[in-house]
């Protein structure tokens, strides 16, 4: 062999040498590279937490005014009887509430029925008398609470069959429920840092919350105005109105 077919070989060999020397450190470099993506995905903050409370606000309230039902019933043997009987009944009543400062802009016709009614025969009877009835309802507005019981017996004394409901309300309804709400946000924001600092976490984000409202107010009731049953100088006591505020707060921590 000469020398320099010696030398090329010799060249090759160093050639390849070194190139499979650099591949062995790349493919070493690619590997490294590799196991650094997954470490990043495996440091991934965990998913957010959520703590749920109920708020709840509660007003009660004195009513500033009331609502009172009152029936006319009237008969007679023709319509225009039982009509007449019962435009008298409501003409003093109007003038009595007249007398006491309530305006007929304060009184309003909910129902009015006038109808006939055949009484069953008897034995010996071949025809039977028709009756006529008539059925007038009305509400009446009342804003002096304090004088309600006398309004009351101002309305009976007018000769109306019956006070068959009686209602109280306020005026400000919004007012107080928006209150109310107010009151059902922070209870439920002092529930949710309460929590917090029990588990050690961080103040806590409100991300959602969900208000609703509800009003409890007296049932109406009815008062008899026949018989010994019903006595002068009615004494009413007007309960409260009760407004409850709720909310549920979601937190994220």
């Amino acid at each position: 062999m000469n020398i320099k077919k010696y030398k090329v070989i010799l060249l090759s060999l160093i050639l390849f040498s070194v190139v499979f020397f650099f591949g062995i450190c790349i493919d070493k470099d690619i590997g490294v590279k590799g196991n650094d993506i997954i470490v990043e995905a495996a440091e991934e903050e965990p998913p957010a937490g959520f703590i749920t409370v109920t708020g709840e606000g509660i007003i009660k309230v004195k009513p500033d005014f009331a609502v009172i039902y009152v029936n006319i019933s009237t008969d007679g043997t023709t319509a225009d009887e039982a009509q007449k009987e019962n435009h008298w009944i409501l003409n003093k009543m109007l003038k009595n509430m007249n007398n006491i400062g309530i305006s007929r802009e304060n009184i309003e016709t909910v129902n009015y029925n006038i109808y006939p009614a055949f009484p069953e025969k008897t034995e010996g009877d071949s025809t039977g008398l028709s009756v006529f009835e008539l059925e007038n309802d009305l509400k009446i507005y009342i804003q002096d609470i304090d004088n309600i019981g006398s309004i009351i017996d101002s309305i009976i004394s007018s000769g109306v069959n019956s006070i068959y409901r009686l209602e109280f309300g306020i005026t400000n309804l919004e007012e107080v429920r928006n209150e109310a709400v107010g009151k059902a946000v922070n209870h439920a924001k002092e529930q949710g840092e309460t929590i917090a600092k029990a588990l050690g976490l961080e103040p806590l984000k409100p991300v959602s919350i969900k208000s609703i409202s509800e009003i409890e107010t007296p049932e109406g009731f009815s008062i008899n105005t026949q018989g010994e049953e019903y006595m002068a100088n009615t004494a009413i006591f007007p309960p409260n109105i009760v407004i409850r505020g709720l909310v549920e707060v979601k937190y994220k921590y």
